[in-house]
């Protein structure tokens, strides 16, 4: 088989890598013989997993590259050095358990061992944390020192925490140097793994040419020994502000004194014990730049008992230790009694309303796993919620479940269509009472001190009285938003620490608004940017609460045509020319018109001109121009016609076109040419829709005031692309690939009078609360949750009524990590990930 420059630069890599430990204490004489290699080991692992077989250069695979460099590298290594070899995903589909130790570390038969790897057919997943705590295993008792070889061409897949592995393969009694061979990884996939050799002292290699071999062998030869590691430093006392006791299962937002970086791990352990494993429990601080969160957030170990909430840092160990008791849980429901068969029944209760726990509805000695119809998520519910009782009468049980569904934290017995009586009567407000004095304290947040903070304007605004406002977004803080009487120049104002969207009115109804983070111990001055003006976010970035009133943003009048200011968007639609689109924030779109001939010849398809402001240079995004030169920029066709921009690399540019081009259609009309248009100084998309609809007729009756009853019959849905800005490639993919599965093109749809949208989500797995957000919008939030212990995932939708045969239906999706890590992955340098994707629903008779 020829080999190609990649191939030879992989064997390279692959070889250098396991010669570190040579490399390391070999004589600078070569006179002189190499010292004794029997304290040392060095363990293989090769990523077999399905993606292995996508192609190279010259149609080679990745596994026939890597089946080759191995075949070598057996036959050419120092033998004296015992070696084991370890692969993963070649035996099962989608098992993360599936990783095989193909040879245990000694003196090995390099053909046979080749020739069992050559029979290695790649297929399954890439549980990369898994095999290097198995490789760590497979070091030899008698080893002082060990190499780990992780040759991957790609990330995990198995929901677990490399970095995490690496720290405590960093704390093993004897040296162990953990290397990364990123077998064709980009550059921001291979920063994604550097922690792994930076915590355990390898090295990270990414061959990719044969240019990279000499750079490489380089590299390994400027090895150094391994230093000897410092001593652990002594443990502190008192360092977290959290009372003696924790109740179990249930998360707490805790502030620590001192300093702590965001690669350093905080949690619980049981008493005495050293770091365990990453859990909800125990995980990354995380933050930005060198400071990690604090307050962070953890959650109670499930198993009431005694334990230490520690803070463990890579290379130094637990160097802060407090000792915390965990009691048993006071979770449960209210007495429900009896509900009525099909109908939808309320009930409160109290638990820990966690990530993926979600409540059914189960017969009485079903397995956890099994329900009846309905379930919903507990988490962001505020302890209330409702589901749609069985058809069929009988005693049922309301459960909650863990997050694998496994297992019943707890239940209520009721009875559907048939009297029950239910004997215990405790309710989940007496549930909290006896939680509030088993613990002796209210849970962490409310034990924090209040933390002062300032906001301030961007330079170069005029220093002037305004009225500040901050409304808190994190789900366990007080609710109550900081809006002070008195205007001031610096709003400056106590607060419980956490996130807050701040925001304030400058002259001629300039805005200003940001998300900050409030973090005690920190100088939390914060500058709030211009709405709208294309300056960088100064602050740590967060999810972002509605835009106002009307999910949907309004549109406002400017000296030509519309703007809008909403950062969801606008909804824009021209009851003469039929152009509806959405608007993105700090645009403006000038009224659209038909281009006419001096013969009087009217084009078929509306033109219009966008502007928008960016810091002084005016961009331009262009529907139907008369003239366009190819040189200024590329034209893509879109239902309206030919929508044109220039040639930029602005990202905030770049996602505006995409956010116009996927919204762009030609609605019917709602005004004839020669009747009288719908005034645009007071038209949002659903208030010129409405007042259209209604001057013309078309609308059948509803009881809400400004509302558009749409028909009942046959619709058809079309699902424009995604846009999507500051996320990593592999996310980025994977919310373009999820798509719309479960909404059908075309089905029969009959709306309730007065409307409501439940129809357009039947197919969906679970039941959507919408929320009516002013004449003819509609909103409902799907996910609001956090994501690992410093990151949070929202999912909304977004409905406007058009007319009564059209819909506008908008979903957003965001993933907030802190900053360092989602560069890391490769997306932007904000934190933020976010999509946006629309969807035009059409009556069809």
């Amino acid at each position: 088989m020829k080999q190609s420059g990649f191939t030879a630069a992989l064997a390279a890599a692959t070889l250098g890598a396991l010669a570190v430990t040579q490399a390391a204490n070999a004589q600078s004489s070569s006179s002189q013989s190499p010292p004794s290699q029997s304290g040392k080991a060095a363990i293989l692992i090769l990523d077999a997993s399905g993606s292995m077989w996508g192609q190279l250069d010259g149609g080679i695979t990745k596994i026939e590259v890597a089946r080759d460099v191995m075949g070598q590298f057996f036959a050419t290594r120092d033998a004296s050095i015992p070696l084991g070899v370890i692969a993963y995903g070649h035996n099962r589909r989608g098992d993360c358990s599936d990783i095989e130790i193909i040879a245990r570390p000694g003196s090995q038969d390099a053909r046979a061992l080749s020739q069992q790897l050559n029979r290695i057919n790649p297929r399954g997943m890439t549980p990369i944390s898994e095999s290097l705590r198995i490789a760590a295993r497979e070091i030899p008792p008698t080893a002082e020192e060990a190499d780990i070889i992780l040759v991957t061409d790609g990330l995990e897949t198995c929901e677990a925490d490399p970095c995490a592995v690496a720290a405590q393969l960093a704390q093993e009694g004897i040296k162990i140097r953990a290397h990364v061979v990123g077998f064709g990884l980009s550059e921001q996939e291979a920063d994604a793994l550097a922690c792994v050799p930076d915590q355990t002292g390898g090295q990270l290699l990414r061959p990719q040419s044969g240019a990279e071999l000499t750079d490489a062998l380089n590299q390994i030869a400027a090895a150094e020994p391994m230093p000897e590691p410092e001593p652990e430093p002594a443990v502190q006392e008192a360092f977290f502000d959290i009372g003696p006791k924790a109740e179990a299962g249930h998360t707490y937002r805790i502030s620590y004194k001192g300093t702590a970086r965001p690669v350093d791990y905080a949690g619980f352990t049981r008493r005495g014990a050293a770091e365990p494993d990453v859990s909800p429990s125990f995980g990354v601080i995380g933050g930005s730049g060198n400071t990690g969160n604090n307050p962070f957030t953890r959650q109670a170990p499930a198993e009431p008992g005694d334990y230490d909430l520690i803070l463990f840092v890579a290379g130094q160990g637990v160097i802060a230790r407090q000792p915390v008791e965990v009691v048993a849980a006071s979770n449960g429901f209210d007495p429900i009694g009896s509900v009525e068969p099909g109908k939808r029944f309320p009930f409160t209760w109290r638990g820990p309303d966690r990530v993926q726990q979600r409540i059914v509805i189960a017969r009485a000695g079903d397995p956890a796993g099994t329900y009846q119809g309905d379930w919903g998520y507990a988490l962001s519910k505020n302890g209330r919620m409702g589901l749609k009782a069985p058809a069929e009468p009988g005693l049922y049980e309301l459960r909650y479940l863990s997050a694998n569904q496994k297992e019943i934290l707890f239940s209520r017995t009721f009875g559907v269509g048939m009297p029950y009586e239910d004997a215990d009567l405790t309710t989940s407000t007496e549930l909290a009472e006896r939680a509030f004095a088993a613990t002796q304290a209210a849970p962490g947040q409310d034990a924090l001190p209040m933390v002062r903070a300032t906001f301030r304007l961007p330079d170069g605004f005029p220093p002037m009285p305004l009225s500040w406002s901050a409304v808190p977004l994190d789900p366990d803080m007080s609710p109550e938003a900081w809006a002070p009487q008195t205007d001031m120049v610096v709003g400056e104002g106590e607060f419980e620490p956490g996130r807050y969207e701040v925001s304030t009115m400058g002259p001629g109804e300039t805005e200003f608004r940001g998300v900050v983070e409030i973090v005690p111990g920190q100088p939390n001055d914060f500058v709030i940017p211009l709405v709208g003006g294309g300056e960088a976010e100064q602050n740590p970035p967060g999810q972002r609460g509605d835009a106002g009133p009307s999910g949907a943003g309004t549109l406002t009048q400017e000296s030509q045509g519309m703007a809008c200011q909403s950062p969801s968007g606008c909804a824009y639609h021209d009851p003469v020319t039929g152009l509806a689109l959405i608007l993105p924030q700090g645009w403006q779109i000038e009224p659209p018109f038909f281009y006419e001939t001096a013969a009087g010849a009217k084009a078929r398809l509306p033109s219009a001109t966008l502007l928008r402001n960016a810091g002084g240079e005016l961009q331009q995004i262009m529907l139907n121009p008369r003239q366009w030169m190819a040189a200024s920029g590329p034209c893509t066709d879109t239902p309206a016609g030919e929508l044109c921009r220039v040639t930029s690399t602005d990202v905030a540019y770049l996602g505006a076109f995409e956010v116009v081009r996927s919204s762009l259609r030609i609605a019917t009309a709602s005004a004839a040419p020669d009747t009288p248009a719908v005034p645009r100084s007071t038209a949002s998309a659903a208030g010129a829709a409405a007042g259209a609809g209604a001057s013309a007729g078309a609308g059948t009756g509803s009881s809400r005031g400004g509302d558009i009853q749409p028909r009942n019959g046959r619709w058809t849905v079309t699902v424009g692309q995604t846009a999507v800005e500051g996320c990593p490639a592999m996310i980025a993919e994977q919310i373009r690939g999820a798509g719309f599965e479960r909404r059908s093109g075309t089905r029969e749809m009959t709306f309730p009078d007065p409307f409501h949208p439940g129809p357009l989500m039947a197919e969906a797995p679970r039941q959507i609360d919408w929320s009516r957000t002013g004449p003819g919008t509609w909103q409902a939030s799907l996910i609001g949750q956090p994501m690992g212990p410093t990151g949070q995932v929202d999912v909304r939708l977004e409905l406007t009524v058009v007319s009564e045969t059209e819909l506008h239906e908008v979903s957003h999706f965001s993933i907030q990590l802190p900053a360092p890590l989602m560069a890391a992955l490769g997306g932007g340098g904000s934190g933020a990930c976010t999509s946006r994707t629309g969807m035009t629903w059409t009556w069809q008779g």
